[in-house]
């Protein structure tokens, strides 16, 4: 079952609201989401998205460090900006995926029951 762009938001907001509990680690990612190409790559340095979001250098670090330690953000190119102006290249790792690999007990397997949770389908259920 391919995951549509709304069923892949819906699934990361859903399971932030329960377990990031922080509404500007999901303003980032959302941030990023919308602005991702079709791969899920964006590339923006962290001074940019302050700067549109509002916020300081400094809490986009610690948010974009809390994602990619919950498994939801990859740093492919680290800018190496003391001032954070050169950009970064983030990949958005696919929610739907992530969500039920960490639901997983180990044993590799994706039911379709696992894949409707992990997006809030309540029609599975």
């Amino acid at each position: 079952m391919k995951v549509s762009r709304f069923e892949s938001a819906n699934a990361f907001v859903r399971h932030s609201a329960r377990h990031l509990a922080d509404p500007g680690v999901v303003a980032i990612w959302m941030w990023l989401w919308l602005r991702a190409d079709r791969f899920g790559q964006v590339t923006v340095s962290q001074a940019q998205i302050a700067a549109e979001l509002g916020v300081s250098r400094r809490t986009i670090m610690r948010h974009t460090l809390k994602l990619r330690d919950h498994g939801f953000l990859e740093v492919i190119e680290a800018g190496g900006n003391l001032n954070g102006a050169r950009p970064n290249k983030y990949q958005l790792v696919p929610v739907v995926e992530h969500l039920i690999e960490s639901q997983e007990p180990n044993n590799g397997d994706r039911s379709g029951t696992d894949k409707q949770k992990a997006i809030g389908d309540r029609s599975g259920q």
